[in-house]
């Protein structure tokens, strides 16, 4: 981004250190489309992924660092935080059933996702907080429930 390359923002979700990395984030948003896009829609889920990715990535270059930003996963939590708000909103709405793959798949990207390193932990958080603040605009919206 030294160079004005701004796109930057944008591609850095689709870039991944490895492959261990891509796969973990591959399995991670297709599991949390099983359990959450059919229920909020696709506009809406695509929303919360790219708005989760661009927003931790602009803030993490602004406060961190600009060079080291990669990966799926702050898009991902923005929507596991989507999908605890709805369950705790109402628990009847996603139905989840925390004895299936899918379930039990997300709440395990969720809590080991945050071991690897501080900075993984810090765009996992800010993408967090984004998809909260992001959910709870759709909420008040009307958009969800």
């Amino acid at each position: 981004m030294q160079q004005n390359e701004w796109y930057r923002i944008l591609t850095g979700a689709f870039f991944h250190k490895n492959i261990l990395h891509l796969l973990a984030n591959v399995f991670g948003i297709y599991y949390v489309g099983l359990i959450l896009e059919d229920k909020i829609g696709r506009l809406v889920f695509l929303l919360i992924y790219l708005i989760g990715n661009i927003g931790t990535y602009i803030i993490y270059s602004i406060l961190i660092s600009y060079t080291d930003g990669n990966g799926a996963s702050p898009g991902i939590y923005a929507l596991i935080i989507c999908i605890i708000i709805l369950h705790f909103k109402d628990p009847t709405f996603l139905n989840l059933n925390f004895k299936s793959y899918p379930v039990q798949f997300t709440i395990g990207y969720f809590i080991i996702g945050n071991f690897f390193n501080l900075g993984a932990f810090t765009v996992h958080l800010i993408g967090a907080v984004i998809g909260a603040l992001l959910t709870f605009f759709f909420l008040i919206i009307g958009i969800l429930l």
